[in-house]
């Protein structure tokens, strides 16, 4: 699954966009944006995987956003009703270029891009990742390394997050976004905002909760179409 977001001020084109994600069987969206910069604090703290993004915004533009994210960026489609912008869009690797208006043929053309490259990129690091079985993390002075088969779940606490292990608790200065970045996608699931849970822990799953030995744990609406087969 791909969490996407939306970066577009006009409210018309923000409806389009979310009718044709939402009809998109691969696309999760975990958010609507006005501004970039607003985009971009969102994406400094979250997993975003593809951005659909108007070129053209107020203030700092869709450019200005692609130029502040870091090494990591996620596939950006750009959407804009300036033809001209095309070839700047190339120069700045955008996966694709909507010309408004779009349908959702076209549109889907585009995702087809991104599901194939994501794909790719995924492949790339569960070569990486697959014998992953500790991860170093710093906490406060000192460096441990965690069993990833320890970890229970992961809750965010705004710039930290609190690991849940089976015998002890980790307050790190670690965003949600560096353990979804960092964790085998085979053993972790982001389920909420606010959490992401070893899937070999989840006893039981019902409508908004999910539940890893005597912890519930709320099921974002947003993810619930990603979680159906954890257990």
């Amino acid at each position: 699954m791909i969490n996407c977001i939306i970066v577009e001020d006009q409210v018309r084109a923000q409806r389009v966009l979310e009718k044709y994600i939402a009809e998109t069987e691969l696309l999760i969206p975990v958010g609507t944006f006005f501004s970039a910069p607003d985009a971009l604090n969102f994406i400094n703290k979250n997993k975003v995987d593809l951005i659909f993004l108007d070129i053209h915004l107020p203030g700092a533009s869709g450019i200005d956003l692609i130029n502040s994210l870091d090494n990591n960026k996620p596939f950006i489609v750009a959407t804009t009703a300036y033809p001209n912008y095309a070839i700047l869009g190339y120069e700045l690797n955008i996966t694709d270029y909507l010309l408004k208006p779009f349908s959702i043929e076209r549109f889907r053309k585009a995702v087809d891009k991104v599901v194939d490259l994501y794909k790719l990129k995924n492949t790339r690091n569960h070569t990486k990742v697959d014998s992953l079985e500790k991860i170093l993390v710093k906490d406060g002075h000192e460096k441990i390394l965690l069993n990833l088969n320890d970890i229970l779940f992961i809750k965010s606490e705004g710039d930290y997050t609190m690991v849940y292990c089976k015998c002890k608790r980790y307050l790190l200065s670690y965003t949600l976004k560096f353990w979804n970045e960092n964790l085998p996608n085979e053993l972790f699931i982001q389920v909420h905002r606010s959490y992401i849970v070893n899937k070999k822990y989840v006893e039981k799953i019902n409508a908004s909760m999910l539940f890893i030995e005597d912890t519930e744990i709320p099921i974002g609406r947003i993810y619930k179409k990603q979680i159906k087969n954890i257990i």
